[in-house]
């Protein structure tokens, strides 16, 4: 007897025993009153009443006497219960056909020259716990997707015919493991009508096989149709057997473990389409060069076995499958259609899938591993993407890659050869490229229709693109490690989470950060820069650096909007150009948490909203006019809040706006005429205000702490007076003074709780 060992996940038996047949079934108990061992002496059985059609058979300790089955017999239901320890034996070409149980708990069945049935509508158990229990002929013929269940560890020997006619199979939990076998010395035949093995196709946990008999004897497995169990071939003699396609149809899976030897002995002789869900060859050969198409849902080939493709494969089913050969599998035609995110993994990243032929992407994806293709590639809309890579064979005949929508799969161009090859959009698509430092030229990615393509990833380290003539592009990682990228009109930063690493400086034309929901960052590497000629839109998402400290930037010469959905980030705008531009956070919550420097040759920045820099969760914001003008708007008049330092050697045009500093030690630098300004605390709080500079308010200036935290305002040199002309309004108190110069000719006069710290000059405390 062969011993397996397999695991499963849970299986719920109950919802199996309630069926509405049972509510009408009587018990006949088996209590060998006759004279006789038949079946058929009603004697034997309580109320001297044989089991019917409708009835529950049920052998216990009320007689231990063996029973003769010695006529074709229909029951509900058969049990053999603890206490039972007689022998059941059918006689020869009799049948005994169940609608419902087979349940075995003591007692032995010698069954092996009749037939046993499983028939009717009822979900039915077929558990044989002792054993020892061996059968001529059985049948599976339940209606249409009605399981039997048969109890996992459970092995059924078969000596006569396996026939799978309708319905469906199934095991139940035992342990850890979903798993059953019927060892077969037989045929075994498969009509159109068996559904297989009652499973989640994306797990396939319950494993029910069919062995053949370890024998000389030549057995035939015939697939007429439908969906068959799990054929292994574990001996050398199963060499001599044979899977015959008689009809287009599937098994669950071909196992040939490491006990085979020898050709797998499947027969398609009439070239019918084949699917196996589940392809194990741990040894063995096979050639299946001469058939047309062979589906698999999980391909595995182990080290020493080998398989010659058809001329089409076809990855099927929903759920993640490994396909790992160990190294290289060579490929005619390719498909991949995985339906409900399904996708193959190509040995865990370590494979190489050559495809000599054409790939066909329509669903699911590829998500580690490289398909190495000599023919054409076509993308539909339905499909997913991953991130396993594609790549041209490295040679010189044309390729093309056509994207008519759907997700992206990494294709890669890493040889000279590559430049005769193409990328085309043919429909708005996702696409992925790496571009390696192999590769010479210029990068064959087409959009002859100005579609808007999105890329997974556009990572370059070598030839020329220009994409100047197209209109938009979306990009969610972007990496320019060497050769030149001329940008599109419009590039959008898009989708998740991803770094832009671009080597120093990008050009863009228009930049718009959307990334897809809630704190999904543009991370920029090292000390890059991005410059923008034309327009910089963040609407949802972040910009932040990869590391801490970075210097990088991203340098704007047209207008910036900041819209309601944008979360933010630390890196530093830089206005610059010599045109007019526009700085609009009126969508937003008014957040902007990077530094701001504008440093225009000429021209102006005019805020279109009110300008808070104080993002909670950063250190302070720094506001810069290095060069160039700030316009707070004439009619609006707009304000500025300030958590880090004012710096102002250009032009700030005040309006009659309100500049608020509101961090705590903070600096302003140069020279500035504001219109209101106020720095106001609960706590200990500084302004440095620049020495030998004059700051001058034309409006209010309100400078105020509390008792128990005071204001200092002093200059940045020690000894050397910084300079204030207040022209309008003061609120001055609780405020520390040093090293102030009050050039207005009325005298800063500083109320209650302020102090005096020396070198001041204009003040009264």
């Amino acid at each position: 007897m062969k011993i397996f060992t397999l695991f499963g996940a849970a299986f719920l038996l109950g919802t199996v025993l309630v069926v509405p047949h049972s509510a009408f079934a009587a018990t006949r108990t088996w209590d060998g009153g006759g004279a006789t061992n038949n079946w058929s002496d009603c004697i034997n059985w309580s109320g001297d009443v044989c089991p019917g059609a409708s009835d529950v058979a049920t052998f216990n300790g009320a007689s231990t006497k063996s029973v003769t089955l010695d006529a074709n017999t229909t029951l509900q239901s058969l049990n053999i219960n603890s206490g039972y320890t007689g022998t059941l034996t059918q006689a020869a070409n009799l049948s005994l056909s169940l609608n419902f149980n087979h349940d075995t708990q003591d007692g032995s069945f010698l069954w092996s020259s009749g037939k046993l049935s499983f028939v009717g509508s009822s979900a039915a158990i077929w558990n044989l716990d002792t054993g020892d229990d061996y059968f001529g002929d059985v049948e599976l013929n339940k209606n249409n997707g009605i399981p039997v269940t048969i109890t996992s560890n459970d092995e059924v020997f078969v000596s006569g015919e396996l026939r799978l006619t309708n319905g469906q199979i199934q095991t139940s939990l035992v342990g850890n493991a979903y798993s059953a076998a019927f060892n077969v010395q037989g045929d075994v035949i498969q009509s159109a009508g068996f559904d297989g093995i009652n499973d989640d196709t994306t797990n396939y946990t319950h494993f029910v096989y069919v062995d053949f008999g370890n024998d000389a004897a030549v057995q035939t497995y015939t697939v007429n149709g439908g969906i068959g169990l799990w054929l292994r071939l574990d001996s050398v003699a199963d060499s001599s057997d044979a899977i015959v396609f008689a009809a287009p149809g599937a098994l669950t899976g071909v196992q040939a473990t490491p006990g085979f030897t020898g050709s797998l002995p499947i027969n398609n002789l009439n070239d019918y389409p084949i699917t196996v869900w589940h392809w194990q060859q741990e040894s063995g050969v096979y050639d299946a060069s001469s058939q047309s198409s062979w589906s698999f849902s999980e391909f595995v080939v182990a080290p020493g076995a080998s398989f010659v493709a058809p001329a089409r494969v076809t990855a099927v089913l929903s759920g993640n499958y490994d396909w790992n050969v160990d190294g290289t599998q060579i490929f005619n035609d390719f498909v991949i259609n995985k339906s409900n995110l399904g996708s193959i993994h190509l040995g865990l990243g370590e494979d190489t899938f050559v495809v000599l032929g054409d790939l066909e992407l329509i669903d699911g994806g590829v998500w580690d591993g490289v398909l190495d293709v000599r023919g054409d590639i076509t993308q539909a809309a339905s499909y997913e993407g991953g991130a396993g890579v594609i790549q041209f064979g490295d040679d010189f005949v044309s390729q093309t890659y056509t994207v008519n929508g759907g997700g992206a799969q990494t294709l890669r161009f890493d040889s000279s050869a590559d430049a005769s090859d193409s990328l085309v959009f043919a429909a708005a698509g996702a696409g992925a490229v790496e571009i390696t430092s192999g590769f010479s030229g210029t990068v064959p990615v087409l959009n002859p229709l100005d579609l808007t393509p999105s890329f997974w990833v556009w990572n370059q380290a070598a030839g020329t693109y220009d994409a100047s003539a197209q209109s938009n592009w979306n990009i969610d990682a972007l990496t320019i490690s060497g050769g030149t990228f001329v940008a599109p009109d419009t590039t959008t930063a898009w989708r998740g989470a991803s770094t832009w690493d671009v080597n120093g400086t990008q050009i863009f034309n228009n930049l718009v950060v959307r990334r897809d929901g809630l704190f999904r960052p543009v991370l920029l590497a090292g000390n890059d820069s991005l410059i923008v000629n034309g327009d910089l839109s963040l609407l949802d998402g972040r910009l932040e650096y990869q590391v801490a400290n970075s210097t990088g930037s991203v340098r704007v010469r047209g207008d910036v909007v900041v819209g309601p959905l944008w979360d933010g980030g630390g890196v530093a705008l830089r206005f610059i150009g010599n045109a007019a531009q526009t700085f609009d956070l009126t969508g937003a919550t008014t957040l902007f948490d990077g530094d701001i420097l504008i440093n225009k040759a000429a021209g102006q920045v005019t805020l279109m909203s009110d300008l808070v820099m104080d993002y909670a969760n950063s250190s302070t914001q720094d506001l810069t006019i290095l060069a160039g003008t700030l316009d707070v708007d004439p009619v609006a008049h707009y304000s500025i809040s300030l958590n880090g330092n004012w710096t102002n050697f250009g032009t700030f045009v005040a309006q009659a706006g309100t500049v608020h500093l509101i961090g705590g030690t903070q600096r302003i630098l140069g020279t500035t005429t504001f219109y209101h300004l106020t720095k106001q605390t609960s706590v200990p709080a500084t302004l440095v205000l620049a020495a030998n500079r004059t700051q001058t308010v034309l409006g209010d200036l309100r400078f105020t702490g509390q008792s128990t935290g005071l204001l200092t305002v002093r200059s940045s040199s020690n000894g050397t007076q910084a300079s204030l002309d207040a022209q309008g309004g003061r609120t001055l108190e609780y405020v520390r003074v040093r090293d102030n110069r009050n050039l207005n000719s009325t005298s800063m006069s500083c109320g209650i709780g302020c102090v005096d710290l020396g070198n001041n000059l204009g003040w009264v405390f």
